[in-house]
């Protein structure tokens, strides 16, 4: 972790980058690319990217990138855990000369709300449990507020203990 005056931080997880090709692009079938294999003029860049080159197409969004590519339009170079699993049609090449992805976690140091502690604490913790998955408020009848969520039964547990009622 590390720690600068307001900012500290933390790599969570780091990955390899792939290129993401139609099936049958001419990348396909390699085990592998070098960024010098790829052609500059079809890989895209997002929007916005302070680091794109003002040559190569943008896109707003992964999700954008890859309708792109899969009707052909262009490729792309992205984080793995970003097209797997893999759509169909598509094909993930390993990309063997470009820096790791790194996922960080990053925070205000004067921020003290429970819940972001409890977070950070959570994200920074390898041997927290796997975090459990709590369906999305169905909109009320009104459909102006969410309707009240249930509470996952340790969330129910953990409030008890955090907030104990007198019983008198």
């Amino acid at each position: 972790m590390c720690t600068s005056p307001g900012n500290p931080h933390a790599t969570l997880h780091t990955e390899g980058r792939a290129v993401i090709v139609p099936s049958g692009h001419r990348l396909s079938a390699r085990a592998s690319v070098r960024m010098s294999d790829l052609d500059g003029r079809d890989a895209a860049a997002l929007e916005g990217d302070p680091g794109g080159d003002g040559a190569s197409p943008e896109v707003a969004d992964v999700i954008q990138l890859l309708h792109m590519v899969t009707v052909g339009r262009m490729i792309g170079v992205l984080p793995r855990s970003l097209v797997e699993p893999v759509p169909p049609g598509l094909v993930c090449v390993p990309v063997t000369d470009t820096p790791p992805s790194r996922l960080v976690l990053a925070w205000n140091d004067q921020d003290h709300r429970p819940l972001v502690a409890s977070f950070v604490t959570a994200a920074l913790d390898p041997h927290h449990p796997e975090p459990r998955s709590v369906p999305e408020a169905p909109l009320a009848p009104d459909d102006k507020q969410p309707a009240p969520r249930a509470l996952h039964p340790a969330d129910r547990a953990q409030q008890r203990t955090e907030h104990p009622t007198a019983d008198h």
